[in-house]
């Protein structure tokens, strides 16, 4: 999502490939959020290219009464659990069955789309096998921290420098795929 004035990766590539951007992202939720928005708008819409970038497996969504949906994050209240868990096994044995499921689903709709990891996700072989994900062990998050490509030391997302760098990644993932 746009923030103060940076054009997101999305727009970028939407720009560069001369497609009009339809975002229905929302900041803040988590994969299953994606993944029933993702699977909507492909029944109700055709797109030239769906992108998808993966949240961390560490926000749950729920939907509210009046229908609205929003991410808890499991750390947060990983202290009132009294259970040993296992965060990492956890969050592998949530998202990287949804990460499949939506593959064979845009696949077998015939949609051309790609995928990347916005935020820290487990590694998981099977991953590594999925042409249309762009760098399944890397992440958006870990690599603008690492080039201290965000907006400032009070709001770490990312600057505009990250987002065109990342965009470059993605489109040019996207042009080997095609």
């Amino acid at each position: 999502m746009p923030r103060k004035g940076v054009i997101p990766q999305v727009q970028i590539l939407a720009d560069t490939l001369d497609y009009e951007l339809v975002n229905r992202s929302i900041a803040g939720n988590g994969n299953q959020h994606i993944i029933y928005h993702v699977i909507d708008e492909v029944q109700k819409h055709d797109y030239e290219l769906v992108c998808i970038g993966w949240s961390n497996p560490g926000r749950w969504d729920y939907i509210t009464k009046n229908n609205k949906w929003f991410a808890h994050k499991v750390i947060n209240f990983m202290d009132h659990i009294n259970k040993d868990i296992d965060l990492e096994q956890t969050f592998k044995m949530q998202w990287v069955p949804q990460v499949l499921m939506l593959t064979e689903y845009l696949r077998s709709q015939g949609v051309n789309f790609v995928m990347w990891n916005s935020l820290k996700t487990p590694q998981h072989e099977d991953l590594k096998n999925i042409s249309e994900f762009y760098a399944p062990n890397e992440c958006h998050i870990e690599h603008l921290r690492e080039h201290t490509q965000y907006i400032s030391e009070d709001d770490h997302h990312p600057d505009q420098q990250s987002h065109e760098i990342w965009a470059d990644k993605i489109l040019d993932h996207v042009q080997r795929l095609t």
